[in-house]
């Protein structure tokens, strides 16, 4: 059973918004002066930080590139120059 395009754009998203939010939350928790005011570093709880704020980058990074792949005849479309035609991207790209 094959998604369609829309559908895995949509989830996509979803999942890369949600690992965005975790990444920016652990990041604020392991703030010097966060850790420090609710003395974080004890029982461990710093290294569990530390280590999903680490696998939700990395998470994060992966849902980029799936991202840039998913949207990038769009981007490519968008980003080339209008006033000049056949450029060499054009004709890389398959665009021409």
């Amino acid at each position: 059973m094959k998604l369609p395009k829309h559908k895995i754009n949509y989830y996509t998203n979803i999942v890369s918004f949600f690992v965005f939010i975790i990444c920016g939350v652990t990041g604020i928790l392991k703030f010097p002066m966060i850790t420090d005011a609710f003395n974080i570093y004890e029982n461990g709880v710093f290294m569990l930080l530390t280590y999903v704020h680490d696998i939700s980058g990395l998470l994060l990074v992966v849902l980029i590139i799936l991202h840039i792949f998913l949207h990038g005849r769009y981007m490519r479309k968008m980003l080339r120059p209008k006033t000049k035609k056949n450029l060499w991207i054009d004709k890389y790209w398959g665009l021409s």
